[in-house]
């Protein structure tokens, strides 16, 4: 469960110094490719937060 939020966190920060594909995307504070990669994040850091706290209760 961990890769998967551990890549797009890894393609969040590797957006800032990519090229913006489209010329709205010169306006935005975050480009597409971090806006797309957030909610991936956020589930992988609940996820995480809830495998641990199972432990924890288990012990």
């Amino acid at each position: 469960m961990t890769i998967p939020a551990s890549l797009k966190s890894i393609r969040f920060f590797i957006e800032f110094i990519k090229l913006p594909q489209v010329d709205f995307e010169n306006t935005m504070i975050l480009n597409m490719g971090q806006l797309l990669s957030i909610p991936f994040i956020i589930v992988g850091a609940i996820l995480l937060y809830r495998s641990r706290s199972e432990i924890d209760n288990k012990k």
